[in-house]
């Protein structure tokens, strides 16, 4: 954030005002809370259609990609979930970010499974990834649990039942902590048995939209097929990704799974998650 430009112009200003050296540290040091909305207000720019596409036959994965799937999907099948037989890629030339995801149903219970990784460049450094299960409620909303390695500067649906998890959870843990939550919540039902794995991931993304334009963090660009962060939500959308909020979103968020999970977490794990 420091070396996008203007920081360092406005420390050098400080500096020939011969502001003290520890006034201009902080100035700089500080970026991220007064540039970033800044920045993120003014060159954040997200397409209305989205860019993701089915994977070619002939395609093949970054050897990332391929490692995380072969970890997480033959897990979730030993737990009744079936795979659907589709990966999703999404290319992001602009930032050299490449994402690969695919979806499971599992056979008794209905619930989906979400699983997704991003490397850049050329999909050699891995810079997020995420899985979570989601089951429908009777008023259209969703149950969903997931776990990320990276903080999501989008603020869940305020309708939906959220529990997001940061740091290293084992699988089987998450499957607890998502079945005693639709459990506990009166409005679970049976998700719809998905039969078009890709429709389904795209309805999925035309909902991400409408609903970030509805949250108020997000507006119609000048052009048709972009979207723009409001001021209001470029601030917000930083102030989630940085200190102290993310570390109370974090806190909160380890006390919810503690109580699911009844203190039988590793105690690796447990230190992981609030790192």
């Amino acid at each position: 954030m420091i070396y996008q430009g203007p920081p360092l112009f406005v420390a050098l200003g400080f500096y020939l005002f011969g502001t003290p050296w520890y006034a201009i540290m902080f100035v700089l040091i500080s970026a991220v809370y007064w540039y970033g909305p800044i920045f993120v207000y003014l060159k954040q720019r997200m397409p209305t259609v989205s860019p993701v596409r089915l994977l070619g036959a002939e395609e093949t994965l970054p050897s990332e990609h391929s490692r995380y799937f072969e970890r997480i999907v033959p897990l979730l099948q030993s737990m009744g979930f079936v795979y659907l037989g589709e990966r999703f890629v999404m290319v992001d030339n602009k930032q050299s970010i490449k994402t690969t995801g695919t979806l499971l149903q599992h056979q008794e219970t209905s619930d989906v499974a979400h699983v997704l990784i991003a490397t850049q460049p050329h999909g050699s450094i891995p810079i997020a990834e995420t899985f979570g299960f989601s089951r429908a409620r009777s008023d259209g909303s969703k149950i969903t649990t997931s776990i990320a390695t990276i903080q999501s500067p989008f603020p869940p649906n305020p309708g939906d039942n959220v529990l997001r998890l940061d740091g290293r959870v084992r699988t089987a843990d998450l499957w607890r902590i998502h079945q005693a939550r639709v459990v506990a919540d009166t409005g679970a039902i049976r998700n719809k048995t998905v039969t078009n794995a890709f429709g389904f991931q795209m309805e999925l993304e035309r909902e991400g939209i409408r609903r970030r334009i509805a949250s108020g963090y997000w507006q119609q660009d000048e052009r048709p097929e972009f979207i723009r962060p409001t001021a209001k939500g470029a601030l917000l959308m930083c102030f989630r990704m940085l200190p102290p909020w993310k570390q109370f979103a974090r806190i909160r968020a380890l006390l919810q799974m503690r109580r699911y999970l009844g203190g039988s977490m590793l105690h690796e794990d447990i230190a992981a998650e609030t790192d």
